[in-house]
């Protein structure tokens, strides 16, 4: 089905981009955070990603790639259980997009 299509974007995999703007049957994508306590139950994090999808392994090509970086902070809600509210920013070329959610994104 469509919607069970490798895809790019959202809140987990290339924040930046919007869910599923770029979807085929296979896909790579590579993705790095830091995070930082600040001060309090209160954190930053910096994350970078690039993927690519394409309908054969074969069929990806490097000048294809897409690129998002972004940054945000992070709640604790309940240390115990280490639950988060996320707000995050993520920058690619042409696009963008603002998550709010609940728990880390991996």
């Amino acid at each position: 089905p469509f919607f069970r299509l490798p895809a790019l974007g959202g809140d987990e995999r290339m924040r930046g981009f919007l869910r599923g703007r770029y979807r085929d049957r296979v896909s790579f994508i590579a993705q790095t955070e830091f995070r930082t306590g600040l001060f309090w139950r209160i954190g930053a994090v910096l994350f970078a990603s690039v993927g690519e999808v394409s309908p054969s392994v074969g069929g990806m090509a490097l000048n294809r790639f897409r690129h998002a970086a972004g940054a945000g902070l992070r709640y604790t809600v309940d240390e115990k259980e280490k639950l988060k509210i996320r707000i995050d920013y993520g920058v690619g070329p042409g696009t963008n997009g603002f998550y709010l959610t609940v728990d880390e994104a991996f």
